[in-house]
């Protein structure tokens, strides 16, 4: 007989704070509006802290339920949305150079050379990726230098993205190309596209599939299989909900889309009618809820694109925010829109448990999949299974088992030392079928 194993990945690996007065506020309430200057899209610190760029300075604001302050600012030349490590260093590109800085506002270390501009990204083992003109850099999180990868020519690329398996996908805003580098720094493989540069950031579903703009939507398999293509995006950057339908904003008339894991594209309720406003991704909060800004609009659409009662509009003199919000551990939703932040709501304690539910994967702004998740296993010789669990390195990780998915039983407690890190259940042969889970504690 052969044995039916079925992998539940579940739980988010990094703690999610319990709900709030934040979270009991009618959805799509503004809590407060805070001058920051202009602005690229905000990271969130699992503590609620606010890290962002005012064009000079990155920002430290803090969530006080009602009223938002200043906790420091860092003095640089930022352009690049900023990403949170495990141990709160907040890591951003600028005109002179890559920088760490310490969660109490001082500089940890700087990495010096021109025209680091890219968003970063953050693997499992806390390795930190940017694109700096024509090269992709890897550095250690003491700011050496691992690897260095020329692309093709200098340029402006999009923000890398990490799959999985540790492969580093970043394509070129200059030229219409997606690339794909080994974790040591190999090309994996390249792939062009006839059509427009490629836009946004990619975005990943799991081990199946990686999304990315060049005019259309495409999707490509981990081997760069091109699985699928759809619809006229042109530079947006998609998001996926728990279902995995993604949500991209379109190019006409700046609707957003909901296009199926199989390709198919239908728009939904959301439209300003304006062309040529930034392609901003949405956010979608823990209760599936899809958030949309648009023009003077903050839109709130239920998972299959009707319009919600809480969308507002929020007349500010602006008509269109400059980037792509972002949902915090407690269910805020933070948005700039000129040289304003904004917390607004959701009614919710979180983000989706989604792959990638908001720009850049999530609110720390990694590029990566924050939370843990197990790959089919395959049957060993003593007749027990063996699978591999992806998680943060260092993080300890709960798997369960069950039979009947009402009563969960604790298998193993697993300390993660490599990436992907293999998982063998010694008790497998005696049950006809089990399912699997893994949480964090």
């Amino acid at each position: 007989m052969i044995k039916r194993m079925i992998l539940l990945a579940a739980s988010c690996a990094f703690q999610q704070y319990g709900a709030s007065l934040l979270a009991q506020s009618p959805p799509g309430t503004v809590l407060w509006i805070h001058n920051v200057g202009s602005s690229v899209s905000p990271a969130v610190a699992p503590d609620g802290t606010i890290y962002l760029a005012s064009g000079t300075a990155l920002l430290a604001v803090s969530n006080a339920v009602t009223a938002a302050s200043n906790l420091w600012s860092f003095a640089a030349p930022v352009t690049s949305s900023p990403a949170i490590g495990v141990d709160g260093t907040i890591y951003f590109g600028g005109y002179d150079g890559f920088y760490a800085v310490h969660p109490n506002g001082t500089l940890k270390w700087f990495y010096g050379l021109p025209g680091a501009a890219g968003a970063p990204a953050i693997g499992f083992d806390e390795t930190i990726y940017f694109q700096s003109r024509e090269y992709l850099y890897a550095l250690t999180v003491a700011g050496k230098l691992k690897w260095k990868s020329a692309m093709t020519f200098p340029g402006i690329y999009s923000a890398p993205a990490v799959g999985l398996d540790g492969t580093v996908y970043i394509g070129s805003s200059d030229e219409p190309m997606l690339f794909a580098f080994n974790a040591d720094g190999n090309r994996r493989w390249i792939r062009e596209f006839s059509s427009t540069p490629i836009g946004g950031s990619p975005a990943i579903n799991g081990a199946d599939s990686v999304y990315v703009t060049s005019s259309d939507l495409y999707a490509f398999s981990p081997e760069g299989t091109n699985l699928w293509h759809t619809g006229e995006f042109l530079t947006a950057s998609p998001v996926i909900g728990k279902d995995g339908t993604l949500y991209i904003r379109g190019f006409g008339d700046n609707r957003l889309y909901r296009v199926s894991a199989s390709g198919q594209a239908l728009p939904t309720g959301a439209s300003d009618g304006i062309r040529g406003h930034p392609a901003l991704c949405p956010a979608i909060d823990a209760g599936g809820t899809v958030w949309y800004w648009a023009s003077n609009t903050v839109w709130a659409l239920s998972a299959d694109g009707q319009v919600l009662p809480w969308t507002q509009v929020i007349d500010d003199g602006y008509w269109s925010p400059n980037v792509s919000p972002v949902i915090g551990p407690d269910g805020t939703m933070y948005g700039a829109r000129g040289s304003r932040l904004y917390a607004i709501a959701t009614g919710t304690n979180g983000p989706a448990g989604s792959a990638w539910p908001m720009y850049r994967g999530n609110y720390r702004h990694t590029g990566k999949i924050e939370k843990p998740t197990l790959k089919q296993p395959k049957k060993r010789a003593d007749a027990n299974f063996e699978f591999q669990l992806y998680a943060q390195l260092g993080q300890t990780n709960v798997i369960e088992t069950t039979t009947n998915l009402n009563t969960w039983t604790s298998l193993t407690s697993v300390v993660v030392t490599t990436v992907p890190q293999p998982v063998v259940d010694l008790t497998g042969s005696n049950f006809p079928s089990r399912l699997y889970r893994t949480v964090s504690p």
